[in-house]
């Protein structure tokens, strides 16, 4: 009985010290990039509508708009036509980390023209 009570309160108190889901902030997340880069790649967030709009190439005709929501740490942004899927970890409510690993390819149209977006690339909220 008293190693199962033990066992209680310690899981008890591992769910009370565990990391909280943080929610971004709406604004424009900007990829931390070198001052030198011409097109920084970003994300708009409207937390209250659930919304994001991407940019990370201006050499691109598509422009990826559309519904974001939130699993615990991670951010799933859809495109409105279903076409293209972006994840990203939340950080903290100023930042964000793009995860390559289950979304769309984001291979610039020319390497000259930005930033390539990787995995792990940070976007922190403009001031």
């Amino acid at each position: 009985m008293r190693k199962t009570l033990a066992l209680l309160l310690s899981c008890l108190l591992l769910t009370a010290c565990a990391r909280q889901a943080v929610t971004p902030r709406s604004g424009h997340y900007h990829m931390s990039v070198p001052p030198e880069t011409l097109i920084v790649p970003g994300l708009t967030l409207d937390t209250e509508a659930g919304t994001f709009l991407l940019s990370y190439d201006g050499f691109s005709s598509y422009l990826p708009v559309g519904t974001f929501e939130q699993e615990g740490t991670e951010l799933r942004c859809r495109t409105d036509d279903g076409r293209y899927t972006y994840l990203f970890r939340v950080v903290d409510e100023t930042t964000l980390a793009f995860i390559a690993d289950g979304s769309a390819d984001m291979t610039l149209i020319d390497d000259r023209s930005g930033a390539p977006v990787a995995d792990g690339s940070l976007f922190l909220l403009a001031n």
